[in-house]
């Protein structure tokens, strides 16, 4: 399972998963599995979020950051 903060940042955003699936270009059912853990979230789609919400890349997911110190 992977963590991430994303259903958090995007309930305080405002956001339903089918509004920020419209932004993002990623999938209602994509943005499901990234939120539970159960779907590794690739670059190109941690970018994409991480504008979408205006928060940092790492922020939204932690494990990020954690792979990079190893």
């Amino acid at each position: 399972m992977f963590n991430n903060n994303l259903r958090r940042l995007r309930t305080e955003a405002g956001l339903s998963q089918l509004e920020l699936s419209r932004r993002t270009r990623i999938a209602p059912a994509d943005l499901c599995s990234l939120e539970t853990g159960k779907r590794f979230a690739y670059a190109g789609w941690r970018q994409r979020i991480a504008q979408a919400l205006g928060q940092p890349v790492d922020t939204i997911f932690p494990e990020d950051k954690a792979t990079v110190s190893r």
